[in-house]
Parts: C-alpha cells; sequence; structure tokens
C-alpha cells in the first residue's frame, strides 16, 4: 500500500516504555461492536478513575506498535475473511475513536450540554482518512490521537467529570466518554491481534500448499 504525500514515513513517533498501561486488568478474548452512550461498559473499564484512563491512553500507542509491527503490513491490510476488518482497519478505526474522543471531551468540559458528534450508524474503519494510508501513516495518527484525549482528560478539573454532552440521543459525562475511549483502544487491539494472527496462518498454509 502507498503513502499518500505529506502523510509521515515509518517513524512513528515514540512513548516511554516505562509507562504501564493503567488498571486495566485482564481482558481476554472480546467481542464488538460497541455499547450504548452512557451505558455499562464492563470491566474493568466501569471502574477506571480519571488518572488510570490518561496513562492508559498514552500506552495505546505502545501497544499497538508492539502488536502490528511495520515489517508485518502486508499482513495488517489482509482480512481474515469477508466482512471482517484486517488489523490495519481496526488501527484506524481507533485512530478515528480517538480523535473523536478527543474532541468530546473537550467540548463536554467546556460545558453547556453539547450535542457530541457520533461515528454514526454504519461505522467504518477510515472515518474520513484516505484508505490508501500505509500502516506507518495510521500509528502516527494514532499516537497523537492518543496523546490528545490523554491531554484532555488531564485537563479537566475534578468539578468537571460530572458534566454531560448528548450522544446519539443518550446523556454520556465526562468520565464515560474517558472510559469508552481507553475500551475501543484496548478492545480492537484485541480484535486486531486475532486479524493479524488469522491473516498470518493462512498465508503459511499458502506457503505449505
Amino acid at each position: 500500500m502507498g503513502r499518500p504525500i505529506g502523510t509521515p514515513d515509518k517513524t512513528v513517533p515514540a512513548d516511554d516504555p516505562d509507562t504501564s498501561d493503567g488498571d486495566l486488568g485482564s481482558l481476554g478474548h472480546v467481542t464488538l461492536p460497541g455499547r450504548t452512550p452512557g451505558g455499562e461498559l464492563g470491566a474493568p473499564y466501569d471502574t477506571m478513575q480519571p488518572p488510570d484512563a490518561a496513562v492508559a491512553l498514552r500506552s495505546l500507542p505502545r501497544r499497538w506498535r508492539t502488536a502490528l509491527r511495520l515489517d508485518d503490513e502486508d499482513l495488517a491490510t489482509r482480512q481474515p475473511d469477508a466482512g471482517t476488518w484486517s488489523a490495519l482497519e481496526h488501527a484506524a478505526h481507533v485512530r478515528g475513536a480517538l480523535e473523536r474522543a478527543a474532541r468530546q471531551l473537550r467540548s463536554v468540559r467546556g460545558g453547556g450540554q453539547p450535542e457530541l458528534m457520533g461515528a454514526g450508524r454504519a461505522e467504518e474503519p477510515w472515518q474520513g482518512h484516505d484508505p490508501a494510508e500505509g500502516l506507518a501513516a495510521v500509528l502516527y495518527g494514532l499516537t497523537a490521537a492518543a496523546e490528545a484525549a490523554a491531554a484532555e482528560v488531564e485537563a479537566a478539573p475534578g468539578s468537571a467529570w460530572v458534566r454531560t454532552g448528548t450522544l446519539d440521543g443518550h446523556t454520556v459525562d465526562l468520565l464515560w466518554l474517558a472510559r469508552h475511549a481507553v475500551s475501543e483502544g484496548v478492545e480492537h487491539l484485541t480484535a486486531a491481534e486475532s486479524a493479524l494472527a488469522a491473516a498470518r496462518a493462512a498465508a503459511n498454509r499458502s506457503r505449505g500448499a
């Protein structure tokens, strides 16, 4: 897959290798799609506090880069089967979800019960970005979006965490938005790892045929 003009090369921003993942616990295999805005997210997200959410968001780029190495790009673009996202598509979705989360957090932090822009009913991985982008560009964008979302979490004073907005007709508070952003990054990572493993297994079978 080619790299569009103006997108970064295969150098992605580094984050602190000693940063912990926050209070994520053991997630095991998870299934998507997402949940009703404002509803339960499940363990460990429903008990996650703002400092843990910020740490977890900042850990996402490292975790994604560990799972999706740049030399695996060809495998990362392969869908396990028709209608199932590739690992790259999951990464692109998370980039968009974190970009959207940063905007939503900033809006709700400002007060006034804002109407938030959701992902739309028919979610797709690229969310306005160029589907021709390669893995390096997607991971670069995911890193920047995770940092922006974490910064919004850290910028919220204690009094702001009860502030709410409206998302797809549901009332959501600032803490739910932060927790949901973490859950998107972690659960799609699990799905991306499964997609990559399936692509690698298929490639191995093809070579052995």
